[in-house]
C-alpha cells in the first residue's frame, strides 16, 4: 500500500510540473524551452536540497589595501595612472576619463583585461564564437548527478576544449573518474 501511495504522490509531482512545462512552453515571449527529465518528479524543495548544491556563506569582502598603482593614481591627471600600469603607451587605449584617475585606471585596465572587448587593442575580436569553428571545441554537457565532484568535471571540460583548440581536432571527451582517482592521495 505504501508503494502505491508514493507512486501516486510522484505522479501527483510529476502532473504538476508537466503542467508548469506547458506553461512555460506556451509564453511567446520565453527565451529557453523546458521538458521532461530525471528531475520531472521532484518538488521544487527535493530539488534544490538534493540536486543544487547549497549556497555557501561568505564574509563581505573589505575594501582592499591601496596597491602601489593606486597610490601613484592619485594625481590630477588621469594618464599618470595609465601610465604607471602600462596603459596608453600607443598600443593600449587612452584615458579620456574625466573623474577620478584610479576609477579611469581601474577601468581601463579592467578592459585591457578582457572585460570590455570594446577597449581591447585593434587586431582582436571583442568576442569570439568557438562554436563557429570547423571542429567541435566543446563536448557534450555532462550529468555529475549527486557525486561533488563539479571541479573535476569543469577541469575536464576545460582540457577537452584546450586539446581541441590547441590540435584543431574534435574535442574528445576525457574521464573525469580518472582526475578523481587521480587525486586521491
Amino acid at each position: 500500500m505504501k508503494v502505491l501511495a508514493h507512486s501516486a504522490a510522484l505522479s501527483l509531482i510529476f502532473l504538476s510540473n508537466l503542467h508548469e512545462i506547458e506553461r512555460h512552453n506556451a509564453q511567446v515571449n520565453r527565451t529557453y524551452t523546458k521538458t521532461v527529465n530525471q528531475f520531472s518528479d521532484l518538488t521544487q524543495s527535493e530539488f534544490e536540497t538534493g540536486i543544487l548544491t547549497p549556497q555557501l556563506a561568505f564574509a563581505p569582502i573589505p575594501n582592499p589595501p591601496p596597491t602601489s598603482v593606486q597610490t601613484r593614481s592619485s594625481s590630477s591627471n588621469p594618464n599618470a595612472c595609465c601610465s604607471a600600469l602600462g596603459l596608453g603607451d600607443g598600443n593600449r587605449p587612452q584615458c579620456s576619463y574625466d573623474g577620478n584617475p584610479s576609477e579611469c585606471c581601474a577601468a581601463l585596465d579592467f578592459a585591457w583585461r578582457g572585460g570590455r572587448g570594446d577597449l581591447l587593442p585593434n587586431g582582436y575580436p571583442k568576442d569570439f564564437d568557438w562554436t563557429s569553428m570547423t571542429y567541435r571545441t566543446v563536448t557534450n554537457a555532462k550529468n555529475q548527478g549527486r557525486c561533488g565532484t563539479c571541479t573535476f568535471f569543469a577541469v575536464a571540460a576545460a582540457l577537452e576544449s584546450a586539446y581541441a583548440i590547441r590540435h584543431e581536432r574534435d574535442a574528445v571527451p576525457l574521464s573525469e573518474q580518472q582526475l578523481i582517482e587521480c587525486s586521491i592521495p
